[in-house]
């Protein structure tokens, strides 16, 4: 959907933002792009949309050269999410999220109806923030119109530019957990920067992770945490790595299935708990077993320290 071939940006005192850069997003894929501060994410990021311009090397959107598209509708077709928002204070929620399909000529009545969809599937009752101005919303709140508004014209693809990082951390926690609801219902083919290797593992299906202008590693989360590919990546994914990678991994898949006392008094998790999270309920059960529970509160199976020596 999004292939770089061979891109590079420098500027005419000689600085050198991206060097060679070829990689490619698959069509309704979410990849991250990750790295320290100057490592060229956020411009690799601006490159699609052609905010600007790269210095060699091709951006194929659709299999089309974007340097031969009309800017502006090159804009018009991609959804934009800043870590600001940009919502306009003047304008109402209904207004801010209707604002490329009324330049687009959508008629007001289709433009509403769309409106109170997006804002329905981002979480928000249209009823009672359609009307409302941003001053009236909390900064999640906000940053879900944004996401709203960058949907509302229906784009193939979405570029956002560390959306969630200017929000508190238990709110930036809840809004990565309804973008990954989101992300579900609209299949979008997503580039996503962010400077948070947590956020990037949880929400990314690839990640991409830059240093110097040049991509170290372009995996899935679980490849980049099971095998960092050089010692700048291992060293920016943490120490404590081998534990991000266990918040990837179901319970179920260390659990043993249970013996016949197994219904006996223990501690529980769920089965739809993460490895990690079974792993923090037993270092506080001072280690005994668990029963791994269903929905249904059947237990189907039973998990303890020692089956994490089976981590694969």
């Amino acid at each position: 959907m999004i292939e770089f071939i061979g891109v590079s940006k420098s500027y005419n005192a000689g600085t050198v933002i991206l060097n060679d850069i070829s990689l490619t997003v698959e069509r309704g894929e979410l990849v991250i792009l990750i790295g320290p501060s100057g490592c060229g994410k956020s411009t690799l990021l601006r490159l699609v949309n052609r905010m600007i311009a790269p210095s060699s090397g091709q951006i194929l959107i659709g299999g089309k050269d974007s340097a031969l598209l009309d800017p502006v509708e090159l804009r018009r077709g991609i959804g934009y999410v800043i870590q600001s928002i940009g919502l306009f204070p003047h304008m109402t929620i209904f207004e801010n999220v209707e604002v490329v399909p009324s330049i687009l000529g959508t008629q007001k009545a289709e433009r509403r109806s769309r409106a109170e969809s997006l804002l329905h599937t981002v979480g928000l009752e249209p009823g009672v923030y359609g009307s409302r101005y941003p001053r009236a919303l909390s900064g999640g709140q906000q940053q879900r119109v944004g996401i709203a508004r960058a949907l509302a014209a229906d784009p193939d693809v979405m570029l956002m530019d560390e959306p969630f990082s200017a929000v508190d951390p238990i709110t930036r926690g809840g809004l990565q957990d309804e973008f990954l609801r989101i992300k579900t219902e609209i299949n979008k083919t997503i580039v996503f920067v962010t400077h948070d290797i947590d956020e990037a593992i949880k929400i990314g299906d690839r990640v991409c992770v830059l240093n110097a202008g040049a991509v170290q590693q372009f995996d899935t989360p679980e490849a980049l945490l099971r095998a960092p590919a050089n010692d700048f990546v291992a060293s920016f994914l943490g120490e404590d790595r081998e534990l991000k990678r266990l918040s990837l991994m179901p319970v179920t898949a260390l659990m043993r299935i249970p013996p016949s006392n197994a219904g006996e008094a223990r501690g529980q998790v769920l089965a739809s708990s993460s490895a990690r999270d079974a792993l923090s309920q037993l270092m506080g059960a001072s280690g005994r077993e668990l029963n791994v529970m269903d929905v249904a509160g059947n237990v189907i199976g039973l998990i303890a320290m020692s089956d994490y020596g089976r981590n694969p």
